[in-house]
């Protein structure tokens, strides 16, 4: 979880993309590979800093169910 919450912070918007849409459906089918301890804080601030991303991103981002 780790690496691909901070690909979320990669300057190649497809990248981001991918990626928000890759955490949306990790948090929506995978939810139990989310430690709350570890990866909570990280994954929160990673989604809302895409909300202001490109359309494409934040839409991937709204997605994340937290």
């Amino acid at each position: 979880m780790p690496v691909i919450i901070d690909m979320m912070g990669d300057p190649v918007v497809s990248v981001k993309d991918t990626t928000a849409w890759t955490l949306g459906r990790i948090s929506s089918v995978l939810s139990s590979c989310i430690k709350p301890d570890q990866h909570l804080e990280p994954l929160i601030g990673a989604v809302l800093n895409g909300l202001s991303d490109s359309p494409r991103v934040a839409s991937n981002c709204a997605w994340v169910n937290i």
